[in-house]
């Protein structure tokens, strides 16, 4: 995939980012306007980091016996087949992936960009509005789970390709990209099976 082509790919999606990050979340509790200096740095970038990267397109086989199937759905099967010999596999979406934070992605943090979600949430943990409304679906007896969006300690990393990117449903657009990395953690690291 030539440069230019990614470019003009890019603009496209990126207009699609602006669009969606001006929209309400669409979370059930945490339903709010993305904060403005949160935004600046989902979508802050450098063209110019472009040339630093390669694009490799890869085709994964058509899945037979589905004339029907979800769009894309060999995307996400080839994606979840990801093995490395001896090494779990774990997975972990990125969103808002600008060529600046892909370049971040890949040279400096690893598997762990920030996605900015956390912060945004605590901005409205003393938001009156969200108090109530978290405990009103808390005492709900028909309400079995505790509303997801919560701050939790560490990355939020998958086994299954199609949790990974589900987790971060708001702000997407209906057609979207995120950066998916698959993060191959050794067996001899693990120390038994509840670790």
């Amino acid at each position: 995939m030539n440069t230019e082509n990614i470019k003009k790919e890019y603009k496209k999606i990126r207009h699609s980012w602006k669009i969606s990050l001006n929209k309400l979340s669409g979370n059930l509790t945490t339903n709010e306007y993305m904060p403005n200096e949160i935004k600046k740095k989902l979508i802050d970038e450098d063209l110019e980091l472009i040339n630093k990267l390669k694009f490799e397109e890869i085709k994964y086989p058509k899945l037979k016996d589905y004339k029907n199937n979800l769009v894309e759905l060999n995307i996400l099967s080839g994606l979840q087949n990801i093995k490395k010999k001896d090494c779990l596999t774990l997975f972990r979406a990125i969103r808002f992936p600008t060529i600046k934070r892909i370049f971040e992605t890949i040279q400096t943090n690893g598997f762990a960009t920030n996605n900015y979600e956390q912060e945004r949430i605590l901005k409205i943990y003393d938001n009156i509005k969200y108090i109530k409304k978290r405990n009103k679906i808390n005492k709900d007896n028909l309400f079995q789970t505790i509303p997801q969006e919560r701050v939790i300690n560490g990355l939020p990393i998958f086994a299954l390709v199609n949790d990974a990117i589900q987790i971060h449903k708001a702000y997407r657009a209906t057609k979207d990209k995120i950066l998916l990395v698959a993060i191959h953690i050794p067996f001899k690291l693990i120390k038994h099976k509840k670790s």
